[in-house]
C-alpha cells in the first residue's frame, strides 16, 4: 500500500509536469492563451497565471534527472526507488516507434480483456489519466509500471522489454551492433505475434509468402527478410507495417555499413 501511494504521488506530479510542458510548447509555438485556456478548461488569465514561464520552470525542475544508462539491469519489476516510477514523453523517430509498439500491444489487451481502464487504474493504484496516457503511448511509464500494466491486462510483460527500452530511450539502436539491432527487430515482431494470438509459423508463412523456417527464424531474431518480406509478415500478423519499418530501416542501415544484404523474402 505504501508503494502504491508513493507511486500515485509521483505520477500526479508527472502529469502536472506533462501538462506544463505541453503548455510551454504551445506558447513557444505562438498559441494564444485564450486557446490554451479553452483546451484545458480554464480562462486565459488563469492559464497565464498557472503556467507562466517561471512557474513551469520551477515545476519541471522538481523532476528527478534520468540516468544516462543505456544498458538496463533486469531488476525485479517491483523494485527500485521513487525515480523508477517517472513517466517520460517519447522523442525522436525510434522512441515514438517504440511507443507505438507498446500502444499496439497494451490497447489490444485492453480491448480483448474484461478489465476496463478505470479498473486497471484502481488495481494499480494509479491515476486514471496516467493509465490512459500510458496505454496510448503518449507517455512512457517506467519499466516497473509498464510491467504492472501489462500484467493487470492479462498480457506477457517481458515480451515488451525491448520495445520499452527503445521507447524510453534506454536503448539507442544507432549505438548497437547489427546483431543487437536484428534481435530488436525480431523482438518487435514477437510483440505483434503475441498480440495476434501467437499464430503458428505455417499459418504465417502461407499468409506472408515466406518459408515456415524463415518465419521461425525471424521471430527468434536470427535473421530478417528484405522489406517486402517483412512488410508481408507484419500484415499477416494483423499489424500496420509502418510499426516495424523504422526498426527494419535502422537494421538495414547498420547491415549496409557492414556490407550485408537482407535475406530475400
Amino acid at each position: 500500500m505504501e508503494v502504491r501511494f508513493k507511486l500515485s504521488k509521483v505520477l500526479n506530479r508527472e502529469i502536472r509536469c506533462y501538462v506544463a510542458a505541453a503548455v510551454q510548447d504551445e506558447v513557444a509555438a505562438g498559441q494564444e492563451w485564450a486557446a490554451i485556456g479553452e483546451a484545458i478548461g480554464v480562462t486565459a488569465a488563469s492559464a497565464r497565471a498557472s503556467w507562466s514561464e517561471a512557474k513551469v520552470a520551477a515545476l519541471l525542475s522538481t523532476r528527478p534527472v534520468r540516468s544516462a544508462r543505456r544498458g538496463v539491469s533486469r531488476q525485479t519489476p517491483g523494485a527500485g526507488t521513487t525515480r523508477d516510477w517517472v513517466f517520460a514523453r517519447p522523442s525522436g523517430r525510434l522512441q515514438r516507434a517504440g511507443a507505438r509498439v507498446l500502444r499496439t500491444y497494451l490497447t489490444s489487451l485492453a480491448e480483448a480483456g474484461q478489465v476496463s481502464v478505470d479498473d486497471v487504474a484502481v488495481q494499480a493504484g494509479l491515476p486514471c489519466d496516467a493509465v490512459t496516457l500510458g496505454l496510448g503511448g503518449e507517455l512512457i511509464a517506467s519499466w516497473p509500471v509498464t510491467y504492472m500494466l501489462a500484467a493487470l491486462l492479462g498480457g506477457q510483460p517481458l515480451v515488451l522489454r525491448t520495445a520499452w527500452e527503445v521507447a524510453s530511450g534506454e536503448r539507442v539502436l544507432g549505438e548497437q551492433s547489427a546483431a543487437e539491432v536484428r534481435r530488436c527487430v525480431g523482438d518487435v515482431l514477437r510483440v505483434l505475434h503475441v498480440a495476434a494470438g501467437e499464430p503458428d509459423a505455417q499459418t504465417l508463412a502461407a499468409l506472408a509468402h515466406l518459408a515456415p523456417d524463415a518465419v521461425a527464424d525471424v521471430l527468434a531474431g536470427v535473421r530478417i527478410p528484405d522489406w517486402p518480406g517483412t512488410e508481408r509478415l507484419a500484415a499477416a500478423l494483423g499489424a500496420e507495417p509502418g510499426l516495424v519499418q523504422p526498426f527494419w530501416a535502422c537494421w538495414s542501415s547498420v547491415e549496409a555499413v557492414n556490407g550485408v544484404r537482407p535475406d530475400v523474402g
